[in-house]
């Protein structure tokens, strides 16, 4: 179980990490307009509405990097078992995306795309780094 667990957890941990780094790294280039409360669902749907389309590119860009390093990670930590947990890393980390989008609007595709490509960039990323261990 350790062998399953383990890389599985490290892994996500080691993705919601990277993509809320990157998320800070996104308000920074685009900062929340003046005024606005980002705690109110009504300000969060017209914060979504008036966002730049740059700024959802960076977004599913963080996403697919973070899921990219949580795949490696989690090969790293399970050579012999790394194609079952990155994929489950993935699986894990897309329907949390969906989730989010589900209470947050978001662009149609930028769900489409969320939710295409978070397992192949999980894989990904644990085939990069499949034959090494720690």
């Amino acid at each position: 179980m350790k062998k399953r667990v383990l890389p599985v957890v490290v892994g996500l941990v080691s993705g919601w990490i990277v993509v809320f780094a990157l998320e800070r790294l996104n308000h920074v280039i685009y900062p929340t307009p003046a005024g606005a409360d980002p705690f109110t669902k009504e300000d969060i749907a017209a914060i979504m509405a008036e966002i730049p389309i740059g700024a959802f590119v960076l977004l599913f860009l963080s996403w697919m990097i973070s899921a990219t390093v949580a795949g490696s990670v989690a090969s790293v930590m399970s050579r012999p078992n790394w194609r079952n947990n990155v994929i489950i890393v993935g699986v894990v980390l897309s329907i949390g995306a969906l989730v989010n989008m589900m209470m947050i609007p978001h662009p149609t595709w930028l769900i489409i795309a969320s939710g295409i490509g978070y397992v192949p960039c999980a894989y990904f990323g644990g085939r990069l780094f499949k034959n090494k261990t720690v």
